[in-house]
């Protein structure tokens, strides 16, 4: 019996000083500009003469005199003094010199809070350049760290979130309070629950009577780590002291009850949480909440009630939803109604069928091994039998593998005859199968609905 929780949830302009120009006073040095224009009429010449010249000893002539006059311009260079040396005793050139010798620049605060003017607007690729900036010309500032890590975060790059947080608090930044909360958020985006709930625990410390949000994500990082019972103390306190995070405070509240065992404390949570997003089912998964309570009921072995969840659950969601399928499957056969439990499993595998690999064994070959790669991928396997003919199909799994296998054998006409789901363990076996008729029969092979895939060998017997 499967749990759902899939839930949903350029460059910079500085702006520089345009470079001034000088008068153009007599000079001694005025000729290089005349061996410059002379240069560019001898490079067309060039251009020109490498398509028309056949004579390799009259292009080594032209290029030796290229050569030479690039020999006697000047070098290049971006500072006037060097560029002019002999009028720097000139006011207005002088001038001229100053202000382009004269660097823009702009201060770190500056950047900052062009930063915060860009995030305002949404510029937000503008605005990580400034903050990547503001941090460049002052490495120790805790705010454009918090505001850097901020924009990382909203991003999903949570591990740079966390070590912008990590630095901003370093640093000295002045609202600890919500830095070590922004740190365990982002610290628990990345699973790394034990570190979340140490940032969760601090918030706590610094203010505890404002730390609701803090008390419920220590309670779910506690539930992630299988410490149901810290987990729902946790999230009950900051659910009662005013953190709602809509109908997702009361899911995961719900959740961690059901994983603990505790399925009556379940049904009353999704029992809020569906309440809560009746009016939005869709933008709040409430197809989730029907199922995971289906699940609850099914462990009561109030199975009536269970069928009745899945059902809500699959008229609820927009798209099919092959795992209430699969459960409602499940509690159809614990009340003995084999052909729907058997119809429901049949469109389970048909809803995450893809492009099936198709295999078939004989009467010399009936062992074969192969790899599921993904969850909702399929082998199908076809063999040939006779009616009345007995049946045992087995597949096993290495231990090495991550494969939770599913089972299913269908008749001549493609409909369902049994189907099988590990138990307790990974594999799956129909045993001792008649068969209806005589022809040629399907074997479905299958990961579980969960994230599973690996290796298997299956035998027919």
């Amino acid at each position: 019996m499967t749990f759902d929780d899939n839930l949903n949830t350029d460059d910079i302009d500085f702006d520089k000083r345009k470079r001034g120009k000088g008068k153009n006073k007599p000079s001694s040095k005025r000729w290089s500009f005349f061996v410059v224009e002379g240069l560019i009429v001898l490079m067309a010449m060039v251009a020109g003469g490498r398509f028309l010249f056949t004579d390799n000893a009259e292009v080594s002539h032209l290029q030796a005199t290229i050569d030479a006059q690039q020999s006697l311009i000047p070098t290049s260079s971006n500072n006037l003094f060097d560029r002019f040396p002999n009028n720097s005793d000139d006011p207005d050139l002088q001038a001229t010199i100053d202000a382009q010798n004269q660097s823009p620049s702009i201060s770190a605060e500056a950047l900052f809070n062009r930063g915060l003017d860009e995030v305002e607007n949404g510029l937000n690729s503008d605005a990580m350049q400034s903050f990547d900036l503001a941090i460049e010309l002052n490495p120790t500032y805790a705010e454009a760290y918090f505001e850097r890590g901020q924009l990382h975060y909203d991003l999903d790059q949570y591990y740079s979130a966390a070590n912008d947080y990590k630095l901003a608090l370093e640093f000295h930044y002045d609202d600890e309070f919500t830095a070590n909360f922004k740190l365990g958020r982002a610290q628990f985006e990345q699973d790394n629950y034990s570190q979340a709930i140490r940032a969760f625990s601090t918030v706590i410390d610094l203010d505890p009577d404002e730390a609701a949000a803090a008390y419920y994500w220590r309670g779910r990082a506690y539930a992630s780590l299988h410490d149901y019972q810290n987990g729902i103390d946790d999230m009950l306190y900051g659910i009662e002291m005013g953190y709602e995070e809509h109908v997702y405070s009361y899911f995961w509240l719900a959740k961690a009850y059901g994983d603990a065992g505790e399925h009556d404390s379940a049904i009353r949570y999704y029992d809020v949480s569906i309440r809560k997003s009746a009016d939005d089912c869709e933008r709040y998964s409430c197809w989730i909440d029907y199922n995971n309570r289906g699940v609850a009921s099914y462990w009561l072995e109030d199975y009536e009630t269970a069928i009745k969840d899945y059902t809500s659950a699959i008229q609820a969601n927009p798209d099919p939803y092959p795992l209430a399928f699969q459960n409602r499957g499940n509690a159809y056969e614990k009340l003995g109604n084999m052909t729907l439990a058997l119809s429901d499993w049949n469109t389970m595998f048909l809803l995450t069928e893809k492009d099936p690999i198709m295999r078939s064994l004989t009467s010399e070959s009936r062992i074969l091994k192969g790899v599921l790669k993904e969850n909702d991928s399929q082998i199908h396997i076809e063999f040939e039998g006779i009616v009345d003919q007995r049946v045992t199909i087995s597949v096993t799994v290495p231990d090495d593998s991550y494969l939770d296998a599913m089972l299913m054998l269908r008749d001549k006409n493609n409909n369902p005859i049994a189907y099988s789901v590990y138990g307790d363990t990974r594999n799956a076996e129909l045993a001792d199968i008649v068969l209806p008729a005589t022809g040629t029969y399907t074997i479905v092979v299958a990961s579980d609905l969960a994230q599973s895939s690996g290796e298997f060998t299956l035998r027919l017997e």
